[in-house]
């Protein structure tokens, strides 16, 4: 596995592969920790690259601006183009003022050949092992401003979904299963991105578990999406029980015992829209973790229909009948043993030029209070 990080990382590129209203004020016995799709992602690949290196680009200067409003330690970037050289992470990194930052490659675009949408052909976008119109397309990059644990990378994106028998893959309305026989043997759990890494603080290290989820709509009775996305959460679950999950590297170890922090795209909100509800909920009800609802301001026309609290939602969408209305789809949720000192989602300034494609997401954080 090629990964690329920032140059403090003490080894790493040996290893093998808030309710506060100031988000600016965290207190120096805190560590702010964020989740953002900041729409860092292009039409094909290179795009992002050229974006960022253009002097003029009010849709990225309003994006960065967000960032630095944020005032993370830890920033979890979900749909964010990943290039093979690192180029783009080292931009984005550079320009956030991050030194620190590590980028897998994704699912998300890698041909599967396989014809998994059934349109009779094998290179679509929707024939990837994840989404995608090419290889590296919408996936995370880990900013931080402490270093990595030297090998302390731990990926999950090859575990195929047919050794998770707990979400049965989807079949046809005959009963017959939608993908061909070769795959279903050989699909991955992990639409886009699945991985921990251990941040090295002066109180200990704390384990990062970043995730980015299939969308549970765009198919059809057969539910692959949402069965999918469903599929993804109950493998990060069965992660934090310390089931003996095998990691790409084929090591079933649990993770280390001590604080972890969930931080990512779950693509699922527990009360609203689309997907398969159990599987978000059993996450935010996980004896392990805890669900601290940081709150933004709720959107100006509020759905009224919304079941769920509109200023926990962190992402806005048109209302019903055109979309889904606003969602809460990004998360943090820290350990149980970490006390949260704050929280809040943070909106990014929309200028009148950005383009269809900017972000619809705000930036989620938590304050954290070291142990």
């Amino acid at each position: 596995m090629v990964l690329r990080v920032g140059h403090l990382l003490r080894g790493l590129l040996l290893a093998p592969f808030l309710l506060s209203i100031d988000p600016v004020n965290a207190g120096a016995d805190t560590l702010r920790v964020a989740t953002f799709d900041a729409g860092l992602s292009r039409a094909g690949p290179g795009r992002l690259i050229r974006d960022l290196q253009r002097d003029e680009n009010p849709a990225l200067a309003a994006l960065f601006e967000t960032i630095e409003t944020a005032g993370a330690d830890i920033l979890l970037l979900t749909g964010t183009d990943h290039d093979f050289e690192g180029r783009a992470a080292a931009l984005i990194a550079r320009r956030a003022g991050f030194p620190v930052h590590l980028s897998v490659p994704p699912n998300a675009g890698v041909p599967s050949g396989h014809d998994l949408d059934g349109d009779g052909s094998v290179t679509g976008a929707a024939d990837g092992w994840g989404y995608g119109r090419f290889p590296g397309h919408g996936g995370m990059l880990l900013l931080s401003r402490h270093p990595f644990v030297a090998g302390s990378l731990r990926s999950y994106q090859t575990f195929r979904w047919a050794d998770l028998p707990d979400v049965p893959m989807p079949v046809q309305a005959d009963g017959t299963p939608f993908f061909t026989a070769e795959a279903d043997e050989a699909l991955p759990v992990s639409s886009n991105g699945l991985w921990t890494v251990q941040i090295d603080l002066p109180a200990g290290p704390v384990t990062l578990v970043g995730i980015s989820a299939s969308t549970p709509v765009f198919d059809g009775p057969e539910d692959a999406n949402g069965r999918r996305n469903a599929a993804e959460l109950t493998l990060l679950r069965q992660i934090l029980d310390g089931a003996p999950v095998p990691d790409d590297a084929g090591s079933t170890a649990p993770l280390d015992g001590g604080p972890v922090i969930l931080a990512g795209k779950l693509n699922l909100d527990p009360l609203d829209g689309a997907g398969q509800r159990a599987a978000v909920q059993a996450l935010l009800s996980h004896a392990r973790l805890q669900d601290a609802g940081p709150e933004g301001p709720p959107p100006a026309v509020p759905d009224k229909d919304h079941a769920g609290d509109p200023r926990r939602d962190t992402a806005r969408w048109a209302a019903p009948p055109d979309g889904p209305g606003a969602l809460r789809v990004d998360y943090v949720l820290p350990d149980r043993r970490l006390s949260v000192a704050g929280g809040g989602i943070v909106w990014p300034s929309r200028p009148d030029d950005a383009g269809p494609r900017f972000t619809r997401h705000g930036l989620l954080w938590l304050d954290l209070v070291l142990p």
